[in-house]
């Protein structure tokens, strides 16, 4: 059992290396002003991920059943148009409102680089108050991406444990452990992700502004990849 456990917690951290899940913390790690709030992101996905696959997977589990590929090829189809979506809003906020770069400091000594916009001003940009909050817990945006990817990832994780579950009961700490895995995971790639990202932001702001294009480019690109092989599955 220890064994099965082991590879659940594993298989969820290999989880978090899948494209879709690559292409989210990328448009995460661009966005986002620090490592701390770059980690609360991915920290954020993961819940939401693994409670969705907690939902799913353990009542379809435990009564016998199965996802059909007509759903997860929905699904899976709605991950793609989300992923369009962040792409697209990368690629817009970097186009179309005028945004650009900050390296400052906290009053508690926090020192980051800050992307915003100064299209609304009422003031010239000089003077414009860089000064923002950074808000604690879970980001509702990124919990909810990870809820619609666990959806997605149902599927898959419901053939996984049948294949190495041999106990009902078993099926909740398998979960529990993939999903563990899942957010491990999704940290350390955001980690990974986000130092050399930060190193270019306080370097550089054109540098930077040309990887923010290419992962929303990218993403859009993978995005509609997902959606179009989903609508030839459907309609196949």
């Amino acid at each position: 059992m220890t064994f099965t456990l082991l590879l659940g917690f594993f298989i969820g951290m290999t989880h978090a290396l899948e494209a879709d899940h690559l292409a989210a913390v990328a448009s995460f790690s661009v966005r986002k002003r620090s490592l701390k709030d770059t980690l609360k992101q991915a920290y954020s996905w993961g819940m939401g991920h693994t409670v969705t696959l907690f939902l799913v997977v353990v009542p379809v589990f435990l009564f016998g059943g199965n996802i059909s590929h007509t759903t997860e090829a929905a699904l899976e189809g709605i991950v793609g148009l989300m992923l369009c979506y962040l792409g697209g809003s990368l690629v817009y906020r970097l186009r179309k409102e005028k945004v650009h770069m900050h390296v400052h400091s906290h009053e508690d000594g926090e020192r980051h680089a800050h992307f915003h916009s100064h299209k609304d001003d009422a003031v010239e940009h000089s003077h414009s108050d860089h000064n923002h909050a950074h808000k604690a817990g879970v980001s509702p945006r990124a919990l909810g991406i990870g809820l619609m990817h666990g959806l997605a990832g149902s599927a898959a994780l419901l053939i996984y444990a049948q294949e190495v579950v041999d106990q009902k009961w078993a099926i909740v700490p398998y979960v529990l452990c993939f999903g563990i895995g899942s957010i491990a995971g999704m940290m350390l790639i955001s980690k990974a992700i986000s130092f050399p990202l930060h190193a270019v932001k306080e370097r550089s702001s054109i540098s930077f502004n040309g990887i923010r294009a290419v992962v929303g480019i990218a993403t859009v690109v993978l995005g509609l990849k997902f959606a179009g092989s989903s609508l030839t599955a459907l309609l196949g």
